[in-house]
């Protein structure tokens, strides 16, 4: 429904997703379902700088804080 592209724990683009419903063919039958479409979304960006208080440098870190929890948590529940 989102997704944020990071280039170099420096920058990140950041964009949502719109939300549609279509119909995929599951063994032969068709199957109603939700598709984050992101052709086309407009990407905000935001990139780090000397001031880490700045409100970019923030962005940055949090969106990389998220990606780490996000696989850490992948990653322990593979283990499981």
């Amino acid at each position: 429904m989102f997704k944020p592209y990071t280039l170099n724990e420096e920058e990140v683009f950041f964009g949502f997703f719109p939300v549609v419903e279509r119909d995929v063919e599951v063994s032969s039958k068709p199957v109603s379902t939700f598709d984050a479409v992101g052709k086309d979304t407009v990407l905000s960006h935001h990139s780090t700088s000397d001031d880490d208080r700045a409100t970019g440098s923030q962005y940055v870190a949090q969106a990389r804080r998220w990606f780490g929890s996000l696989w850490g948590t992948l990653r322990q529940v593979r283990d499981i």
